[in-house]
């Protein structure tokens, strides 16, 4: 087990399709494919692959419920149609690590799809303090994923919509740091695209 888990919900075109060497790196891949359809390519080296009909949340919800995660320091949930690669979500992670945040996402380009205005990009700064993170790419300590984690098979749609105001409530993160004292915020320094 590697220090740190990614799950991407992935549909035809998910951005680990073009990820080259992905299990050289710091991170464990989870790959839910949310159709029953032909299997995706490049998911022979995923830690964790598998075919769930569902909605997202729903489809974590399942997973998480079959496997036990508590090892991992990081948990991070990207959505397929953010634009990253290997060598970034390896260095994202530790980035958290480094800077002890509980709650965190990376920064969203300019030419992103934005419904956070706080989770865009500012340049030259390697990160700045929030107080939530939004859905389609969130990071987590393990110390917060339980919470983090504990509605998703509630969601009556599995999107998760206003699930980072419930983050906000239950980490008690308004003034940028958690209950358990790390920080919440966006890393500047490993922007992506978010189409």
């Amino acid at each position: 087990m590697k220090p740190y888990l990614l799950i991407i919900c992935a549909g035809p075109g998910s951005v680990h399709e073009s990820w080259e060497n992905y299990d050289q790196h710091n991170f464990d891949l989870a790959i839910l494919q949310w159709n029953t359809g032909e299997r995706l390519p490049n998911t022979e080296h995923a830690t964790y692959y598998e075919q769930i009909s569902g909605n997202k949340f729903h489809l974590i919800n399942k997973f998480i419920a079959q496997h036990d995660i508590g090892g991992y320091e990081y948990v991070w949930i990207l959505d397929d149609d953010c634009i990253t690669t290997p060598e970034l979500v390896a260095a994202t992670f530790d980035y958290c690590r480094d800077n002890e945040f509980d709650v965190a996402q990376p920064a969203l380009t300019h030419d992103s799809y934005i419904a956070h205005e706080p989770t865009r990009l500012i340049e030259g700064s390697r990160h700045h303090i929030t107080d939530t993170v939004e859905i389609m790419c969130p990071i987590f300590s393990q110390r917060c994923w339980p919470e983090a984690s504990a509605l998703f098979g509630m969601l009556p749609d599995g999107t998760g919509h206003e699930l980072e105001v419930y983050w906000r409530i239950i980490f008690e993160s308004a003034e940028g740091a958690t209950k358990y004292g790390g920080f919440v915020g966006v890393i500047d320094q490993y922007p992506i695209f978010h189409s």
